[in-house]
């Protein structure tokens, strides 16, 4: 895990991967959206990406998805803060 201390969420998120056996497969970033992105490889491989960020970061965030040529990205408009990218 990076960033941030745990909270009891996280904490609760942390024993669940734990126990599902994934500890090695799912890195766990607490950081703004962007700064988590600044800090990402130029090729990294990533499978799932959540974010529970403010508005205006949020929007930054996916006008980046949008751009990026390796997936396809949608907006439902019917969740907020929703983005949902596909690997293409």
């Amino acid at each position: 895990m990076q960033g941030a201390a745990p909270d009891a969420d996280t904490c609760s998120d942390l024993e669940g991967i734990s126990l599902a056996g994934l500890r090695d497969r799912i890195e766990l970033r607490i950081a703004p959206a962007l700064e988590t992105l600044r800090e990402l490889p130029p090729e990294a491989v990533i499978d799932l990406v959540f974010t529970d960020d403010d508005t205006a970061e949020l929007r930054t965030f996916n006008d980046k998805v949008a751009a990026d040529d390796r997936v396809e990205a949608v907006v439902p408009t019917a969740f907020d803060g929703l983005t949902i990218a596909r690997k293409l």
